[in-house]
């Protein structure tokens, strides 16, 4: 009992303990992963497919261009709000405003060739040749740095538990606790400029100057190595299938199995430096020292090679409609379609060394030797159109704009007198709200669009009222408008000792003018009054109150609810109690007056308080059943009448 005591209290003390620290664990780690951002790391993405969910301009227009003190060989990332993150041989790592003007730059002690990750606190990670990798807010302050043992060359990538990986030439492959920390290293046998790539299963793959591709455990254990023939400069990239590629000295590429064996590998004519990207349809791209970008099939055969004016570097980028972007030492950034041509090329002051990004807007950045980051942009056309009634004030009505790529146009439609804005039709997929007449317009592409006004209906004005004993509960009384053409409900209720008796007024449209519950349509200006009048006194069963004596009795109740519930609920029914009413009082006086009559009168009345009882009384099953029958006696009754006619009387001969 003792032991069971201690346990449990040593379980609760754990537990006090453990508690915040799991906590803060889970807090760091939160902040640490991957920004929710268009580009938040060299390749995109953990698995470096290099793959954009945007597509680039089809035709390329310089937005603008910053200028660093050195040469720009790192790669931009791009944060959730459009800040574009990019490392200078001038020893800073700088951020961008979408409009090219400068947030903030932070210095470190040596040039910066490793391209930045961000995490999704917005906090950016990048190494510096001065042996460290840094952590920087998203303010340009400095949270924390990590030191290694030699220049750091190598991309961070950030894993799904916040660890950030990083290569050093130091050889080796480090893991990095969100808070700084050392978690572990792992050795190589060369230097390690490889950015390292993170499987699905937290397997980190980078390569080394040894030849090598390293498969790493996340607890830093070695998992498998892969031999090629010449130092691994290029940064691995996982496909959907596992397969991993990375590029060698030896002038291939290789394909190699989740497990380490090889799969395929292809020659190419030079040393491949470049990274890998991987296409939606799985197309592998890659370039090589030997002046050209290949397109692999994922079988490892060539699908296309395209040739630019030098050797290729750069690591591609791929478009959403697979246009596939990547840079040159021939001075130029390349835009080349699927089929393997040429769609354009925009050039720099110097060697394109720098891999590409891709923003929501569809804009590129691209470093260049010549100190700049380039911002290149397209140039769409919006077509404005208007039907009748109305126009297009801002930007303008009946002619062609033309903007950046990625501008967001204000659109404002006014209709004129008499006529109302119904809606934006044609290419509509970026307007912010195709039912509002002042909405805005995202230019990604060529667009016509269409203001569409309608004249608005007539309107005409109903006025409704009523006599004493009742009122008008729908549409109510008083003055309302309606469109032309629209079926106005009417609804007429009597008050207690009343019945309604007819509409008046305007009724040339009302559907039934003596029927309380009705409709009527508005073709014009109308004014209508509800009739009542008050009930006749003694409840109106005159006959019946005096044959029983009082109007109390069932009977009488029986026969008043099928007067009101099924007589004057209908012309027909309505005029039989009128005249019942006319001549029921002098018949009435006459049987108070001779009181032994009464019994007469109320044998009289079976029938008709038998039938009210039917009608009243019973559910709609009951009621063909008794009608059924009644039906079937008066027929018997009808056979029997005729039978003894068409025997007539006997006579006899004398």
């Amino acid at each position: 009992m003792n032991t069971s005591r201690l346990l449990i209290a040593l379980g609760v003390i754990l537990c006090l303990v453990l508690s915040p620290v799991i906590a803060l664990m889970s807090a760091n780690t939160a902040q640490a992963q991957p920004a929710d951002s268009p580009w938040p790391m060299s390749g995109q993405n953990p698995q470096r497919t290099a793959r954009s969910p945007y597509s680039g301009p089809e035709v390329p227009k310089l937005k603008w261009s910053f200028t660093t003190g050195d040469q720009v060989m790192s790669s931009p990332a791009i944060g959730a709000d459009g800040t574009i993150y990019v490392g200078s041989f001038d020893k800073k790592l700088y951020a961008i405003n979408p409009d090219g003007s400068q947030r903030w730059g932070f210095a470190t002690g040596g040039s910066v060739y490793s391209s930045p990750a961000i995490g999704a606190d917005g906090t950016i990670y990048v190494g510096s040749f001065d042996k460290k990798l840094y952590a920087i807010n998203p303010d340009g302050s400095h949270k924390w740095s990590f030191t290694t043992w030699n220049s750091v060359y190598s991309s961070p990538a950030i894993g799904a538990d916040g660890t950030i990986y990083v290569g050093s030439f130091d050889k080796k492959l480090y893991a990095i606790n969100p808070d700084g920390s050392h978690k572990w290293s792992f050795p190589t046998g060369g230097y390690v400029r490889s950015s390292p790539a993170i499987g699905a299963d937290g397997t980190i793959y980078v390569g080394s100057y040894d030849g090598k591709l390293y498969a790493i455990n996340p607890d830093g254990s070695h998992k498998w190595s892969f031999t090629t023939w010449g130092s691994v400069y290029s940064s691995p990239v996982i496909g959907a299938d596992g397969t991993i590629y990375v590029g060698s000295a030896d002038n291939k590429l290789y394909a190699i199995n989740p497990d380490g064996s090889h799969k395929w590998s292809f020659p190419t004519g030079g040393y491949v430096r470049s990274s890998p990207a991987i296409g939606a349809d799985g197309i592998i791209y890659v370039g090589s020292d030997d002046y050209k970008l290949y397109a692999i099939n994922p079988d490892g055969s060539q699908r296309w090679s395209f040739a630019p004016g030098s050797s290729v570097y750069s690591s591609p980028a791929i478009g959403a409609d697979g246009t596939i972007y990547v840079g040159s030492f021939d001075k130029k950034l390349y835009a080349i379609n699927p089929d393997g041509s040429q769609k354009w090329s925009f050039t720099t002051g110097k060697v394109v060394f720098s891999s590409p990004a891709i923003d929501a807007n569809g804009n590129i950045y691209v470093g260049s030797y010549d100190k700049n980051l380039y911002a290149i942009t397209g140039e769409y056309d919006l077509t404005i159109s208007s039907t009748a009634g109305g126009s297009v004030t801002a930007p303008g009505d009946k002619v062609t704009f033309t903007y950046d790529q990625g501008t967001v146009v204000n659109l404002v439609a006014e209709a004129e007198e008499g006529y109302r804005f119904v809606n934006w039709t044609g290419d509509i997929a970026t307007i912010a709200n195709v039912d509002a007449a002042s909405t805005t317009i995202t230019m990604n592409d060529n667009y016509s669009i269409t203001a569409n006004f309608e004249q608005i209906p007539p309107q005409f004005d109903l006025t409704i009222s009523s006599t004493a004993g009742g009122s008008v509960t729908a549409p109510g009384e008083g003055t309302s408008t309606y469109n032309q053409g629209t079926g106005v409900n009417l609804v007429a209720e009597a008050e207690e000792g009343y019945r309604f008796v007819n509409w008046t007024g305007d009724v040339d449209t009302i559907a039934d003018v003596e029927d309380a519950t009705t409709t009527m349509t508005m073709n014009g200006d109308y004014s209508i009054t509800a009739n009542f009048e008050e009930e006749p006194s003694g409840g109106g069963c005159f006959i019946a109150t005096a044959a029983y004596g009082t109007p109390m009795a069932e009977e009488i109740e029986i026969l008043r609810e099928f007067r009101d519930g099924y007589l004057l609920t209908n012309p027909l029914g309505r005029a039989l109690v009128d005249l019942y009413y006319r001549v029921s009082p002098p018949i009435a006086e006459f049987i108070a007056e001779h009181p032994s009559l009464k019994p007469v009168m109320r044998a009289g009345l079976v029938p008709a308080v038998a039938m009210s009882t039917v009608v009243v009384s019973t559910t709609p099953a009951e009621k063909v059943v008794i009608l059924g029958l009644l039906a079937l006696v008066s027929a018997a009754l009808a056979v029997w009448a005729t039978r003894r006619r068409g025997r007539g009387p006997q006579y006899t001969r004398g």
